[in-house]
């Protein structure tokens, strides 16, 4: 089903009414993937994706609407949306630990090695000098990864998400009853 853009508005930016399980799926695959290309862009050129990674940030907005419209569906108030929002965060950092770890290999180790000795000495400035020097190749190494994994991962955790919120097949205070 093709949507105009008052109704992809009206779905992302706006937490009134309610959201089917499928509808929520179809609209927060378009959020995750755009925050994975950005993420795997890094691999590519790091100073542009660090001006984009901002743009992941403005992407909070219409997950919160989209997670407060969920909730609705399911008959609990949006400000559940904080909490599956959390879910959403320990996902998030679960899988950049674990993608940083597998993928970083010797470029990692090396890197936390000489930051933890810089740390020890008290020479902060070593610190930004590290990270200057490590970021981009660190990026060219586990970028894509990484935004695969984030993509994958909460794409699941999204699912998951919307198994424990359920649905109200009845109309309730949000809203009708959301049509199949």
């Amino acid at each position: 089903m093709y949507l105009n853009g008052s109704e992809w508005r009206q779905r992302l930016y706006s937490p009134k009414g309610r959201m089917r399980p499928d509808v929520f799926i179809k609209s927060i695959m378009p959020l995750m993937l755009l925050h994975a290309l950005i993420v795997m862009l890094g691999a590519y050129n790091l100073p542009f994706c660090s001006v984009l990674s901002f743009f992941s940030v403005i992407l909070l907005y219409p997950l919160f609407c989209l997670l407060i419209k969920r909730s609705h569906d399911g008959g609990k108030s949006g400000w559940f949306s904080p909490l599956w929002f959390f879910v959403f965060l320990v996902a998030w950092f679960i899988i950049s630990a674990a993608v940083q770890n597998i993928m970083g290999g010797e470029i990692l180790r090396e890197m936390n090695a000489k930051t933890i000795a810089a740390m020890e000495a008290g020479d902060w400035g070593a610190i930004v000098s590290i990270a200057e020097t490590y970021a981009e190749p660190l990026a060219k190494k586990i970028n894509v990864a990484m935004g695969f994994a984030r993509f994958v991962g909460l794409m699941v955790t999204a699912v998951l998400i919307n198994m424990m919120i359920g649905v109200d097949n009845q109309p309730n205070k949000y809203g009708p009853a959301s049509q199949a």
